[in-house]
């Protein structure tokens, strides 16, 4: 397995904090922003990575991040818009439906910080889910709303619906790569004929002109999101994301089905990580509430 040198240095006085050797596959995608890092006793969070592109990295075997102490960062600075990020972000490269693909429409785009924060993971991770769960918790506890909600008047005297409370945490929990396989032997031709009549797209995360490598996106008629990476035609990540403009009900009770069928068969749970919350199948619908 290839594996890659990992070199953390303090920004303050350029000294090696840490070294680690991990494996290629484990190593974090270097575009994902400002990842918090725990080393030692103490909190970091990255400012500098080096090299800045994911091949350079493999190509390479090596990765140097430079690093802050959180304790020396002004508030602001450390503060987040969700508890909890994914570990990294996926690999790019061709979609498993690629943008001309006859069933295909145009590119389904993820924001990038929604990136697996909804996701389905297999029941026999319990203990493993129920740890990351308890770390995401903490950070939501440490929350503080920057802005209320409020009622007003919009132009000509007219009522405008009340806008809902920002809120901001102090702590981020970066989730752990040592996380079992989140989806057990899966593939995805079945999955897709689960729901016949979703329309399939390639997927591509905001602001980043690649696809994601080996993924996929089926959208259903509610407008629910399924999408996800596959690899050799086995499914490896299954995540969730609600449309803008809000799902359809009419049209949702058959994407829920479906996708409960797909939980019950393979033994999964829905995980909502910003809200650390795990539903079983006959529970999916309060998690799109």
């Amino acid at each position: 397995m290839r594996e890659v040198q990992v070199e953390y240095i303090d920004v303050e006085s350029g000294q090696t904090i840490e070294r680690a050797t991990l494996p290629v596959e484990r190593v974090p995608n270097p575009l994902e922003l400002k990842a918090r890092l725990t080393l030692g006793e103490a909190q970091w969070v990255v400012v500098r990575v080096e090299p800045s592109a994911s091949a350079a990295v493999r190509a390479s075997g090596r990765l140097r991040l430079t690093v802050r102490r959180v304790a020396d960062l002004v508030p602001p600075e450390i503060e987040y818009e969700a508890p909890t990020l994914a570990t990294a972000l996926p690999r790019w490269g061709e979609s498993l439906q690629s943008d001309d693909h006859e069933r295909s429409a145009a590119p389904a785009v993820l924001e990038r910080d929604a990136w697996r924060q909804v996701e389905l993971y297999a029941r026999s991770s319990a203990e493993p889910l129920a740890r990351e769960l308890l770390c995401v918790e903490r950070a939501r506890q440490s929350a503080r709303v920057v802005s209320g909600a409020g009622e007003g008047l919009g132009r000509g005297g007219a009522e405008v619906a009340p806008r809902p409370p920002k809120v901001r945490y102090r702590e981020l929990h970066i989730r752990s790569a040592l996380l079992p396989e989140p989806i057990p032997a899966m593939g995805f031709e079945w999955l897709a004929s689960r729901f016949p009549s979703a329309v399939s797209h390639a997927l591509h995360l905001a602001g980043i002109r690649k696809a994601v490598g080996g993924g996929f996106a089926l959208r259903g008629e509610s407008g629910l999101l399924l999408y996800g990476t596959a690899s050799r035609g086995r499914v490896e990540v299954l995540g969730l994301a609600r449309p803008d403009a809000g799902l359809s009900r009419r049209a949702l009770y058959h994407d829920l089905s479906a996708l409960r069928e797909v939980a019950e068969v393979h033994s999964l749970v829905l995980v909502d990580w910003c809200a650390a919350r795990v539903y079983p199948p006959k529970r999916f619908s309060e998690a799109l509430d």
